[in-house]
């Protein structure tokens, strides 16, 4: 898998990033509840 994909890079390797990696990012956004018997659009 590219780096920063799973898990955060080493600071060796990239010392100028310090946030989150992909996975970390996509499991911290919060889905808006929705009605399973409204509209499809």
């Amino acid at each position: 898998m590219g780096a920063n994909m799973k898990t955060r890079l080493d600071k060796a390797i990239c010392p100028w990033w310090n946030g989150p990696c992909l996975f970390e990012v996509l499991d911290a956004i919060e889905v808006p509840p929705r009605d399973p018997n409204g509209p499809l659009r």
